[in-house]
């Protein structure tokens, strides 16, 4: 989808369409079609949650909505095209495939779950020793932070009394 989105990116998805006002047109429309997030339709039937489901030959697709057209039996089928690619696809999405359509982006913010996927082991290793050294910090000082904020909670509460009795006392 460049150079609308690019690889890392972080993509806000709304689901629950109205597939009736969904518009679907071509990039250079004005307006353009709406960019739509489905399931490959060449792996069967979705999965039942709209999440990519680790296992599974399902993978979502980000595409934009070229044409839709609705069968008498009122489902709706979109033609869906990426904005780098020269034809549409070729397939037909149902309805039942779509995860919902794209309402904005977070550039860069992808590739920390981006890296975490392609690099399960590097960073289940990075969270083990960040983890180890929370650890180790939190037994090697326990009490420097608890030395400074008991004698201010002395200070405190011996100033909070004087000030409060002040007043009433006049």
């Amino acid at each position: 989808m460049e150079p609308v989105f690019y690889r890392g990116d972080l993509i806000i998805v709304q689901g629950g369409l109205n597939f009736t006002e969904l518009n679907a047109a071509p990039k250079d429309a004005q307006p353009p079609g709406e960019v739509i997030v489905f399931y490959h339709p060449g792996y069967g039937r979705p999965p039942p949650v709209y999440l990519p489901v680790a296992g599974t030959d399902a993978y979502l697709i980000v595409h934009r909505a070229v044409e839709k057209y609705q069968l008498e039996n009122g489902t709706w089928y979109f033609k869906t095209r990426g904005d780098a690619n020269w034809s549409n696809d070729p397939w037909k999405i149902r309805q039942d495939y779509i995860v919902g359509k794209v309402v904005g982006k977070v550039p860069w913010f992808g590739n920390v779950p981006l890296f975490m996927h392609e690099n399960p082991i590097l960073a289940a290793s990075i969270i083990g020793f960040l983890f180890a050294v929370l650890i180790i910090v939190d037994f090697i000082f326990p009490e420097k932070g608890t030395e400074k904020t008991k004698g201010k909670e002395k200070t405190l509460s011996n100033n909070t009394i004087s000030n409060n009795r002040g007043p009433k006392n006049r």
